[in-house]
């Protein structure tokens, strides 16, 4: 992975503890393969009548050339994005996924911005309004779409609306700033809604590894249980290397329980289960 992928891998995602990282990195990457490709598709459909929206006084470069670019960005990205790849089994494939699909969507919305930019400044003042209109509406969508990917939804929000948003703002007309300052409210509240997306993905991803770690644990001891020994047994018979299972008996336990009750048996199990992840360890 190159530098610039590494930098955008360390913030593509929230600050994530290591024991869900990767849970985190695969529920990305299967949200954005989920959704992104009927953004595409919805996208592809969008851009001939946004292009028909197009002002008679631009160039063919804005008019023609740049719709033609982003229905086959949109198009390219359906096709790729129609092969489902089950990223639960590679982690590492995830992260370059989330990182891929960062990046490429930050080219869409350099395309859709430039082609708002010039096509608002070519046409007359009263019919500007529909190409912001049009390109938040696809802003929102592919924010909310890379809502799990942090700098994606950010970057696409700040490249889609900033640009447009100036350019109203300095226009002089009352109707352009308020526009402007609207589609950036609407950026601000839409950052919000992404951090508040990522606090609830976080906060079940959490709760799903306590729930996994108390459903396999032995409450007192801390030590795998007999349903994680079924789970675990399923999963090395499959593997090529020899299992030894190692039973051990603690002598006179029974006595230890009706001589001096149950919770110096329960301290004596404790003792037991930390030597042996002591040793095994």
């Amino acid at each position: 992975m190159s530098v610039f992928k590494k930098f955008v891998a360390r913030y593509a995602i929230p600050d994530v503890t290591p024991d869900i990282r990767d849970e985190y990195v695969v529920h990305a990457a299967h949200a954005v393969q989920r959704n992104a490709r009927w953004l595409f598709f919805l996208l592809f459909l969008t851009t001939p009548l946004a292009a028909l929206a197009g002002s008679p006084e631009v160039t063919w470069m804005v008019r023609i050339g740049m719709p033609i670019v982003m229905g086959s960005y949109c198009l390219l990205g359906f096709v790729l994005l129609s092969r489902h790849v089950d990223f639960s089994k590679s982690p590492k494939l995830a992260a370059h996924y989330v990182v891929d699909s960062s990046i490429s969507s930050c080219f869409g919305a350099i395309i859709c911005s430039a082609w708002c930019v010039l096509s608002w400044m070519s046409a007359p003042a009263d019919d500007r309004v529909q190409f912001p209109i049009i390109l938040v509406m696809g802003a929102l969508a592919t924010a909310y779409c890379l809502a799990n990917i942090r700098i994606g939804a950010v970057a696409n929000l700040l490249i889609d609306l900033v640009p447009i948003s100036l350019k109203q703002l300095t226009s002089g007309r009352a109707l352009d700033f308020a526009a402007g300052t609207s589609l950036l409210y609407a950026g601000l509240f839409q950052r919000r809604m992404i951090n508040a997306h990522q606090d609830h993905v976080l906060d079940l991803l959490r709760l799903k590894k306590q729930n996994r770690v108390l459903a396999l644990t032995d409450p007192l001891t801390k030590l795998l249980n007999r349903r994680a020994l079924q789970d675990f047994s399923e999963a090395l018979s499959d593997d090529k290397e020899p299992v030894r299972l190692l039973l051990i008996d603690i002598d006179h336990f029974k006595s230890i329980n009706d001589t001096y009750g149950h919770d110096m048996g329960d301290e004596v199990l404790d003792l037991v289960a930390n030597t042996v992840n002591r040793f095994s360890g």
